[in-house]
């Protein structure tokens, strides 16, 4: 059975799913601005790791969160002068056609933060009533000396954490690392009604919520960035576990590492970074993938246009062995079993892509050399289709320039109906949405029964959408 790198107890620990099933969460965007390639680089790494699981056999139930409302989100906002909603439809719609260039599987859910406020209300509401949380005027914190495992997972000691704190004093706070659970509305904020006032939810209890409201008290994975251990998660574990008095709330923590652009790490608030969009409109989408699974999820990675060009040709190698067209002139087949074991091997021990990699890539040296003396590759070849699809490879042959969603292709449209207008596709088409094309045909027959149900919201977003793309939809009642 596969182990994984826990970074709270820095031991490889064995994943025992309950009943062959199995529950992941794992941070995801922030949307104040376009995706960047290291979001896409987190996104493939735990895409591996559910692609794996499932073809051993588990359920994943996986959640992703999208935080939509946080300080950056209200300051980019209120810069462009548009709504909240806006901004993450925007982001996020281009973020969901990205991944589906990446061949990352949905998550089962995408829940928004803006969504949870009563979850997350009644969350504080428990930590005040169990003494790990304290309400000053308006603005409630969370009192991390209260909680005696603060810094089990980043490693740190709280009198450590104290003393080199660059947080500015606050008179309101017992203790100056306590942290927000609701902060008191301000001037040109979005605010919501609380036991404690008009205001709107700090960032990390945003998570707990999530976490806890979707896979419940105890979660098998979480996973995120390394720039989220601290503290981030460290306060998601404090405050998950007051609430509920669980222990641990997640079995595993999985951080993957950070992807650098030149000398820093890349950034959206500090602007060192390259859009995921722009990135696959230059390269084959395999061999951006293959570029992340070179490296070990865990390690730093640096951004290289020259890697990835050769990640192409590597890809391109792959393809032209499968698509080799010959006839066997002996009984004897290529022996994969080997190279197969060592793959899975591999995946097992923290799951180790560069040496899962090496596996596909000596198999291929191996079909070529038999190809040259006769032999039957047949086995052989569906072993490397097996591990392809498992690392995510869609093999199409297509680079990003053929393969890019244009204008009138309909699934952007479909995927923000679905993960933020919330619209429920399958009670408005007979057709299972999940097994067929975006067709125009469909859309226009769920605007049509949007409208009927006066949702014009909806309805109104696939008029305009599709008046973007060149597409005018006339209604009865404006024809003359």
């Amino acid at each position: 059975m596969i182990k994984l790198f826990d970074s709270k107890t820095r031991k490889l620990v064995e994943i025992k799913p309950d009943n062959n099933e199995l529950t992941m969460y794992v941070c995801g965007l922030t949307p104040y601005a376009p995706a960047h390639v290291g979001h896409a680089f987190r996104s493939v790494v735990f895409d591996v790791l559910r692609r794996y699981l499932e073809d051993l056999g588990i359920i994943v139930k996986h959640i992703e969160n999208i935080t939509d409302i946080d300080d950056k989100m209200i300051d980019k906002a209120n810069t462009e002068k548009i709504a909240l909603e806006k901004l993450t439809e925007t982001n996020m719609s281009e973020y969901f056609i990205s991944l589906k260039k990446l061949n990352v599987l949905q998550a089962n859910k995408y829940p928004k933060a803006t969504e949870e406020i009563t979850t997350i209300i009644q969350m504080i509401n428990t930590l005040i009533d169990k003494s790990y949380a304290y309400n000053v005027d308006g603005n409630v914190y969370y009192k991390v000396e209260e909680f005696s495992r603060y810094g089990e997972l980043s490693g740190r000691k709280l009198e450590e954490l104290i003393i080199g704190s660059r947080v500015d004093p606050d008179p309101n706070k017992i203790n100056p690392m306590d942290f927000a659970l609701w902060k008191k509305m301000k001037p040109n904020e979005p605010s919501w009604k609380s036991p404690w006032g008009l205001g709107r939810p700090g960032w990390h209890i945003e998570c707990s919520a999530m976490a806890t409201k979707h896979l419940g008290d105890s979660i098998d994975i979480h996973g995120g960035g390394q720039d989220l251990i601290f503290p981030h998660h460290e306060n998601e574990i404090a405050q998950s576990e007051a609430f509920s008095g669980n222990y641990p709330m997640a079995k595993i923590w999985v951080h993957n590492g950070l992807l650098r652009l030149g000398e820093d790490t890349m950034s959206k608030s500090t602007g060192n970074f390259i859009t995921l969009s722009d990135v696959l409109k230059k390269y084959n989408p395999d061999a951006l993938r293959l570029f992340f699974l070179s490296s070990h999820y865990r390690s730093p990675l640096t951004f290289s246009d020259e890697v990835i060009k050769g990640n192409e040709k590597a890809i391109t190698r792959i393809l032209q062995t499968l698509k080799k067209q010959y006839t066997h002139t002996s009984t004897d087949k290529i022996e994969f079993i080997n190279f197969e074991k060592q793959f899975y091997d591999s995946l097992n021990e923290d799951l180790n892509t560069p040496k899962a990699i090496a596996s596909i890539f000596e198999l291929i040296h191996e079909i070529n050399k038999g190809i040259s003396e006769g032999k039957n590759i047949s086995d052989a070849r569906n072993s490397i289709l097996k591990m392809c699809k498992i690392l995510g490879f869609k093999l199409d042959g297509n680079n990003s320039n053929n393969n890019e969603i244009n204008s009138k292709n309909l699934y952007q449209i479909f995927e923000t109906l679905k993960t933020i207008y919330k619209v429920d596709l399958t009670m408005y088409t007979s057709i299972d949405y999940d097994k067929t094309d975006h067709t125009l045909k469909n859309l226009i027959e769920i605007r049509s029964k949007l409208r009927s149900e006066k949702r014009f919201k909806e309805s109104d977003y696939i008029r305009d959408a599709l008046n973007n793309n060149g597409i005018t939809l006339e209604d009865e009642s404006n024809k003359k």
